[in-house]
């Protein structure tokens, strides 16, 4: 072979190499494969709009467990079923696995954390396809993670709680008590006043109305000693206040504690979250009447007319 010949990177002849056709079709259309990352809002009229799917949208003020809540719930199904329900599929692996990083050894981490979701990143959703084993039934949800500054301002802005438009569509909403703060004799009565204000202003702008299940989660349950007097009082001052404030104006109100991650490895990842995610899959968003599907069809984007049409 004379010098100016090229060779390839094994030292073989270059010209021996089968270079694509450029008649064959296939070589120029390159195949988007997806990249598995969380997904933006129209992502996610595209999931729902092809599949029957629930949609959870988790709130609370800003280091609440929010994305801690969500990524947990993914790590607790790749050790196994939870109540029956198997781990399937996920359109948002990469997503998942992004938010569940910095709670690992990988990370070199001393201590779990997890990566929280800044206002700039917008509406995120992430995905899971669940497979109960008891009725052989397939179910997909969709759980949306939203900024906790936007939960924040919803107390003093009318129109903040407006931006939240996303709470139209969801079938279960779920609002963070900071499990961290009611351990506080001195926070909790705030942390408390902190959820029934956000309540109360989203009920009050339309935001959340008797057609979606609401659910406060008192998070971090590992640092709460539940054998203490006075933290049995408080729960019980929150299901009273809870009750009296917004009895019959949702579909469905719940009160749950989680432990969502815990760093002293005493519980499993989204302990008390198993009743939970078997309730949110079998209980969907009350179906509107004739005429607020009437009122909305002519305003409403591809996901909100997939809501307002779609048999439940």
């Amino acid at each position: 072979m004379a010098s100016g010949d090229a060779q390839d990177v094994n030292g073989d002849d270059a010209s021996d190499a089968v270079e694509p056709s450029s008649s064959d079709p296939l070589s120029e259309r390159p195949v988007q494969l997806p990249l598995g990352n969380a997904l933006d809002s129209d992502g996610a009229a595209v999931r729902m709009g092809a599949i029957q799917t629930t949609l959870v949208v988790v709130g609370g003020p800003q280091s609440s467990g929010k994305s801690t809540l969500i990524s947990s719930i993914y790590e607790r199904l790749q050790q196994g079923p939870i109540l029956g329900l198997h781990f399937s599929w996920s359109d948002t692996l990469m997503g998942f696995e992004k938010v569940c990083h910095e709670g690992r050894d990988e990370s070199g981490r001393t201590s779990p954390e997890t990566l929280h979701t800044s206002i700039s990143a917008g509406k995120l959703y992430y995905h899971l396809r669940l497979f109960d084993a008891g009725n052989e039934s397939q179910y997909d949800l969709l759980m949306s993670d939203l900024s906790g500054e936007n939960y924040e301002d919803t107390r003093k802005f009318a129109e903040a709680c407006l931006r939240l438009e996303v709470l139209h569509r969801a079938d279960h909403f779920v609002l963070l008590l900071d499990g961290e703060r009611a351990a506080s004799l001195s926070e909790r009565h705030a942390a408390l006043d902190e959820v029934i204000t956000i309540l109360r202003a989203l009920h009050e702008t339309g935001m959340l109305n008797d057609a979606c299940n609401v659910c406060v989660v008192i998070s971090k349950q590992d640092l709460i000693d539940e054998n203490n007097e006075a933290v049995s009082a408080f729960y019980n001052d929150i299901e009273q206040r809870l009750n009296e404030q917004f009895a019959n104006k949702f579909a469905s109100l719940r009160c749950e504690r989680v432990v969502a991650r815990d760093p002293n490895g005493g519980h499993p990842p989204a302990s008390g979250a198993e009743n939970m995610l078997s309730y949110w899959l079998q209980t969907k968003r009350r179906p509107p009447q004739f005429e607020e599907v009437l009122e909305s069809s002519g305003q409403n984007r591809q996901i909100d007319n997939y809501v307002a049409t779609a048999g439940k």
